[in-house]
This record gives C-alpha cells, sequence and structure tokens, in this order.
C-alpha cells in the first residue's frame, strides 16, 4: 500500500506519484461538476477520494471525502453518502485527536 510519508520525495527530488498533489484539483473538479450537472463528476470524486485514502493524510482525505459524499448524494445515492462520509469522518476523528483547533475558530464548531 502506497503511503505518503514512505516515499514522498523521489530521487530526483519530485514525487514519484503525482496523485497526492492531484486529489485537491480533483476534488474540486468533481464539486463543481456535480453541483453543474455535469458528466464526470462521479468518477473524479472516486478517483480522488482512492488516491487520498492512499496518502492516510487528513488534509487530502477530507476534501476528497467530502467531494465524493457530496457528489454521490447530488446523484441521488443516499446509501453510498452516508458510507462515504462515514469513512471521511472516521479518519478525522483519529486525526482530531491530534489536531488542536485555534480558539479564533472554535466557533465555527459549535451547532447553532
Amino acid at each position: 500500500m502506497f503511503t505518503f510519508r514512505d516515499d514522498a520525495i523521489g530521487p530526483a527530488g519530485c514525487w514519484p506519484r503525482p496523485e497526492p498533489a492531484l486529489v485537491p484539483a480533483r476534488s474540486v473538479r468533481a464539486q463543481l461538476r456535480g453541483r453543474r450537472g455535469e458528466p464526470g463528476a462521479l468518477e473524479d470524486a472516486t478517483l480522488a477520494a482512492e488516491w487520498a485514502y492512499r496518502t492516510g493524510e487528513s488534509p487530502f482525505v477530507g476534501p476528497a471525502a467530502l467531494a465524493l459524499a457530496e457528489t454521490l448524494w447530488l446523484g441521488g445515492q443516499h446509501a453510498r453518502t452516508a458510507a462515504a462520509a462515514g469513512r471521511g469522518l472516521a479518519l478525522a476523528g483519529r486525526a482530531g485527536r491530534d489536531v488542536e483547533v485555534p480558539a479564533a475558530y472554535a466557533h465555527m464548531l459549535v451547532a447553532r
């Protein structure tokens, strides 16, 4: 299994696999396509999530999981939406123990 930390930098000083760097762009493109009803949204979201989960890094997984869940939801696939969101939340929960939210942003996490 590929992990971002194991082989992030290749011999030429660049990533041997470009997937982690493409996750944010692929996630955003999936969301835009999904919101516009354009074809390819689910494929983009699925690929971004696949690449992101291989890294195991929450900065990659969070946006990709969100894009996949939103794309599935917009497509009416509610059971798959819950599964995709749950998988992303599980990783966020593990990472959350190591992340401290700055006081300036804490109000955003309080339910209104």
